[in-house]
């Protein structure tokens, strides 16, 4: 159920398959879940600029169910982290969103987790 989008300004890594895993990876790790419910899109070259420039930035956002009102100031360093240490993107240059949607406005296998 946890589901997390990166755009970003970046050029497509040449092992973009494996950064995806490695996203996958961290973000179960990070929130406690099975892996084989985390979804991961990742979109490279997006035309994104941040502050007025064209330095490297990304926008993500990450859904999940029952996100306390703690996780996402935690979550925010790791995200942060794995984005500098992977594309090199500082943390000045992201914003994250954060959703919590309701069970019963989540769809998966033909029907809601409420």
């Amino acid at each position: 159920m946890p589901q997390i989008s990166v755009i970003t300004n970046q050029p497509k890594p040449k092992d973009e398959a494996s950064l995806r895993k490695q996203l996958s990876s961290q973000l179960a790790e990070w929130l406690n879940k099975p892996e084989s419910y985390c979804m991961v899109h990742m979109q490279f070259d997006a035309g994104l600029s941040f502050g007025g420039t064209e330095e490297p930035a990304a926008t993500v956002e990450l859904a999940s169910l029952g996100l306390s009102e703690d996780e996402p100031a935690q979550l925010t360093p790791l995200i942060c982290d794995f984005l500098l240490q992977q594309l090199n993107i500082e943390a000045t240059r992201v914003y994250i969103r954060f959703d919590s949607p309701a069970r019963t406005h989540w769809g998966w296998d033909k029907k809601t987790f409420g």
